[in-house]
């Protein structure tokens, strides 16, 4: 702290832009005098945080009124491109449902008159920080889907989530359905409502969640998409913890070139068939 007493003169006879801090976290509240001396003289102050052990979050000072909050973040926090990337969901799913709603009522009349059972499909799905809605897909397994999901649950590629390449519950219809992704486009008002985006990790059922690993629960802290980073990266070819560490990767690089260099990729792929 001797050093500390020379910082007034130091301050008034050298040009000094900025100061940095490294000290032990326990001895920062006899600082508030040197930071308030820096503060008064215009002077920059950094202290270093390395002794936090938020090894994926970002640092940032925010406040709450008039109070200071040291805030970490290990999901992206810019509120305005985060806006940009909420509004764009909004145009963009907004006008592909008015552009392709008369195709979609008639695959609706299609699964009703080709199966029984409804022509949308509702489930319970995870969404923003674990809030659960209302999923929306058409329609491509028999109606009791479901009911027979214990006992095919162990054809399952990847474990904890149900993934079965041929899956015996598909119908005819359901099959084209997929390979086109076309059944997924109700989820088109899932991103209307907010309960997703068209980028994001997939919403996954809250009985995978349960089974989740701790660091594989970052990936509700983003909104889900209705395509992600490991869709264009491999998809049936990717096991459940390349999965998850590519969704990781996504969080941690998120951009909103990021977002649009993954749908330009999807497009391809849906057209060709290949994005199941």
């Amino acid at each position: 702290m001797r050093a500390l007493e020379k910082l007034p003169e130091l301050l008034r006879s050298h040009v000094i832009d900025e100061i940095i801090f490294a000290v032990d976290s326990r001895r920062l509240a006899e600082l508030e005098e040197v930071f308030l001396l820096c503060d008064e003289e215009g002077v920059r102050t950094r202290v270093a945080v390395d002794f936090f052990p938020h090894v994926n979050s970002r640092v940032y000072l925010d406040r709450l009124g008039n109070s200071p909050l040291l805030t970490f973040s290990a999901t992206p926090h810019d509120e305005i491109r985060l806006l940009v990337k909420r509004v764009s969901d909004m145009v963009l799913a907004g006008a592909a449902l008015f552009l392709l709603l008369p195709i979609m009522l008639a695959v609706a009349l299609l699964v009703r008159l080709t199966s029984p059972g409804p022509a949308i499909f509702r489930q319970v799905r995870c969404g923003l920080n674990g809030r659960r809605f209302v999923f929306y897909k058409f329609r491509s397994m028999c109606e009791d889907a479901e009911a027979r999901r214990a006992s095919i649950e162990h054809l399952s590629e990847r474990q904890p989530a149900i993934k079965i390449r041929n899956d015996p519950r598909l119908t005819s219809l359901g099959r084209w359905l997929r390979k086109f992704s076309i059944d997924e486009w109700p989820q088109l008002w899932n991103v209307l409502k907010g309960d997703m985006s068209l980028v994001g990790p997939r919403p996954a059922v809250p009985e995978e969640v349960e089974q989740y690993k701790r660091w594989q629960r970052r990936r509700l802290r983003m909104r889900p998409g209705l395509t992600c980073l490991w869709a264009v990266s491999g998809r049936d070819a990717l096991d459940f913890e390349t999965w998850m560490k590519l969704d990781m990767q996504y969080i941690d690089n998120w951009s909103l070139a990021l977002d649009w260099k993954i749908m330009l990729r999807t497009i391809p792929q849906v057209l060709s068939g290949k994005a199941h």
